[in-house]
């Protein structure tokens, strides 16, 4: 009965001062040497369903701008259409990075904006006049987004369908029927 003590022991060590990278769970780098993407401080990262995209914030020239990067290769893609709504924030990618939502500004006002990466269509969305938006995030199939604002000193969270503005951005492979009525394990 004791012979199982020892392994157990040493694997309890190894957790302990190790955690947990000698078990096959490496964390995976955000570029191929390791180094920070772009040589730039950068925050706000967010990355794509199927970990293909990368977006995040970097300030160039004094603002706040989107950066957008093929993984594991770090090359960056141009958001051209974006550029006149910077400062950016709080982005946010649906599955394939097909879909790019962010706050942006336009003339002082904060905007929820999403860039169709596939036919280059910038769409604002309309928010109540008095919502200012802070945060948001993006479904996967990007046909919902949560956004979370202050609106007359109160800080409030709203679920937007975007089913009518745009179609499903879906892993590959999966019919868009499938994801009309899915069903929990």
């Amino acid at each position: 009965m004791k012979f199982w003590v020892a392994p157990l022991a040493v694997l309890a060590i190894n957790l302990l001062l190790g955690g947990c990278g000698d078990l096959g769970l490496h964390r995976r780098r955000a570029s191929p040497n390791g180094i920070a993407l772009g040589g730039q401080d950068r925050e706000q990262p967010a990355l794509s369903g199927q970990g293909e995209w990368l977006a995040s914030v970097v300030e160039r020239n004094g603002r706040q701008t989107l950066m957008m990067q093929a993984q594991p290769s770090g090359i960056e893609v141009p958001l051209q259409s974006l550029r006149r709504f910077q400062p950016h924030d709080s982005p946010s990618l649906s599955w394939n990075g097909r879909y790019v939502a962010l706050v942006g500004q336009e003339r002082g006002r904060r905007r929820v904006l999403i860039l169709d990466r596939a036919s280059g269509r910038l769409m604002p969305l309309q928010l109540p006049r008095d919502l200012q938006p802070e945060q948001l995030s993006l479904a996967p199939d990007g046909r919902r987004l949560a956004l979370a604002g202050i609106s007359r000193g109160r800080r409030l969270v709203q679920v937007f369908d975007l089913a009518n503005l745009i179609e499903p951005d879906l892993p590959r492979g999966l019919a868009i029927g499938s994801m009309a009525n899915p069903t929990l394990p």
